[in-house]
């Protein structure tokens, strides 16, 4: 197997050494970056550590692999993958590893397949920097199959979501909005804590609350309480946004917060159950945003 790597970052080198140990001897890279001043000579350390070539352009890289490997921040992607385009050759599969909308990826997939390559969407779901090579990883998109039947065996954690490509990164990018926003949400709350001097209370209570159900519970819960209490909670919002300006935090997530609230209180959920809680999400979720319309003022 010929392995390539479009951009030689940390992705790409975990990569490399992770397949190297697999018995893995052929691998090639190319960076754009290969020749700067600063950063030239870690990717050079790189390259040696993980007894992976470096070639000087695009050509040499695809001429010397028959998977490549897409791994360059999601800012420069398409600036990187589009030199590739020229020398791409048939029966080649492209993988795309970038943190990039589903959208993105779908995009991105058009002028690689139209030169006779598959294309594979793989979201990464953990840290590389700790998993190497068996991070857990969604793919997607024409190649994910054969990607999976031929990379499993190297010890690589994949799952086809579908042959569509975008819909891991799709996954991925919506599962986002909690993981990400909980940090921003954890970052508010307890420096308003410390402000108040109440940062240990705070904790054991968000921890006590957090851990006496099941966490699955607890989605349902909070989503099936926001249909019924929406309005009630935006008053409460106000008062907790005053809290956080007098404590001098600028309370950017609760303010977020109590917009997306006033949101679902229009929304009139409170009349559409009669006042009652559904008892699944889901339900919720249904008469909040009957058909999916991307229209909808709430999305």
């Amino acid at each position: 197997m010929r392995i390539g790597f479009i951009g030689f970052g940390e992705v790409g080198s975990e990569f490399a050494k992770g397949f190297a140990k697999q018995g893995v001897v052929d691998q090639v890279a190319y960076d754009a970056m290969r020749e700067h001043p600063v950063f030239g000579p870690t990717i050079a350390a790189r390259a040696r550590d993980a007894a992976v070539r470096l070639v000087a352009s695009p050509a040499e890289l695809t001429a010397a692999a028959d998977v490549l490997f897409l791994a360059v921040p999601c800012a420069v992607a398409n600036a990187a993958v589009t030199p590739v385009l020229a020398s791409l050759r048939a029966g080649t599969v492209l993988v795309d590893v970038t943190a990039s909308s589903g959208e993105a990826k779908k995009r991105r997939a058009v002028p690689v397949e139209a030169c006779g390559v598959a294309f594979v969407d793989a979201a990464l779901m953990g840290p590389v920097s700790i998993n190497g090579i068996r991070v857990p990883a969604l793919v997607s998109g024409s190649g994910a199959p054969a990607f999976r039947e031929k990379f499993q065996p190297l010890g690589m954690s994949l799952e086809v979501v579908s042959e569509r490509a975008g819909d891991a990164s799709a996954v991925k990018m919506v599962r986002s909005v909690f993981t990400k926003g909980m940090s921003a949400l954890f970052l508010e709350t307890f420096l308003a804590a410390r402000r108040a001097n109440v940062e240990e209370l705070v904790f054991n209570s968000i921890v006590q609350s957090m851990e006496e159900t099941p966490f699955a519970a607890t989605i349902n819960r909070y989503l099936c309480g926001v249909a019924i209490h929406a309005g009630r909670r935006v008053a409460e919002m106000h008062e907790v946004i005053d809290t956080l300006q007098e404590l001098g935090i600028e309370p950017i997530t609760a303010d977020a917060t109590r917009r997306r609230l006033e949101r679902v209180a229009e929304a009139g959920l409170r009349e559409h159950f009669k006042g009652v809680q559904p008892k699944r999400y889901a339900e919720m979720l249904e008469a909040l945003d009957p058909t999916g319309a991307r229209t909808e003022k709430l999305l």
